[in-house]
């Protein structure tokens, strides 16, 4: 079970559980009154980012999610997955979004153009191109920008790069951990969906959340 993520009207919220015996795990959302229901996904190895942003809303959840094992030359094949927060569903129910080729995406959120998403390319083990992208609200890529490229070993862990929301406030923080800088250093950026402003450098890892 990970950190729970409000509603915008703060009346329910939305966590990721993982099947402690299973290789399972779905989002469970709780809301007032004690009304709980889940949201089947498909694929754990994609959760590394273990967090699901709401619409401005309230009405849907954006996470990564997919069907699919890692490829043979290690390239994950984790996409977007848009679903209702009203009722129980499952991934036949949800609408993906699917990567770039070799590319898959680590974390997202909706936003006033549509959905900011974190998408990294390359085979894992090695390094790969860690980018920021817009969509569109058909779903379209408008910007691509470039971060640092991911480190060899660490494309996994949660405090690597992550894009969170405010849907109140309609801000978009992204952040990004420099493994390889000397000392260890984050960045953290605020994006309005063509820009990215630098607000703050750390030296020590840390990581947005919403």
């Amino acid at each position: 079970m990970f950190d729970a993520v409000p509603s915008p009207d703060g009346r329910s919220f939305a966590l990721m559980e993982r099947g402690c015996s299973t290789n399972t795990s779905r989002i469970v959302i709780r809301g007032a009154g004690g009304r709980e229901f889940a949201l089947r996904t498909y694929n754990p190895v994609c959760h590394e980012e273990p967090t699901a942003a709401w619409s401005a809303d309230g009405a849907q959840l954006i996470f990564v999610d997919n069907i699919s094992s890692p490829k043979v030359d290690n390239v994950l094949d984790c996409s977007l997955a848009v679903a209702s927060s009203r009722h129980a569903s499952s991934p036949s129910a949800f609408r993906f979004v699917a990567p770039d080729t070799g590319c898959y995406f680590r974390s997202a959120a909706f936003d006033t153009d549509g959905i900011a998403a974190i998408e990294i390319c390359g085979p894992a083990q090695t390094g790969g191109l860690t980018r920021l992208l817009q969509l569109n609200h058909h779903r379209q890529v408008t910007e691509r920008l470039d971060l640092a490229p991911g480190q060899p070993g660490v494309l996994y862990d949660d405090e690597d790069v992550n894009v969170v929301n405010d849907p109140l406030a309609n801000t978009v923080l992204v952040s990004q951990v420099l493994y390889a800088a000397h000392p260890e250093s984050t960045r953290i950026w605020t994006f309005d969906g063509t820009h990215l402003l630098l607000i703050r450098r750390f030296n020590t890892p840390l990581v947005a959340e919403p």
